[in-house]
């Protein structure tokens, strides 16, 4: 979140509704797909709790190489 407000100039507030908007849709979407996972049984929840981490991973090795690849430097020192 600070990573995404320091890149913005204008119309913070409104970037942070959103970003807080998303967070909030994704958590109500994933509840109930996560409650019929532990309903069929452990395996399967522990299975959708490994895909999604590796899918995390994946997105966040990628956004890094990206990153490093761009040559742009980011600040994290807010």
């Amino acid at each position: 979140m600070s990573i995404a407000m320091s890149a913005r100039d204008t119309a913070v507030g409104a970037s942070v509704a959103v970003l807080g908007a998303f967070q909030l849709g994704v958590a109500g979407l994933a509840t109930p797909i996560a409650g019929q996972m532990v309903a069929n049984g452990a395996g399967v929840w522990l299975t959708l709790l490994m895909s999604i981490s590796l899918v995390v991973v994946v997105l966040t090795a990628a956004c890094a190489y990206r990153s490093a690849r761009s040559g742009r430097v980011v600040a994290m020192n807010h």
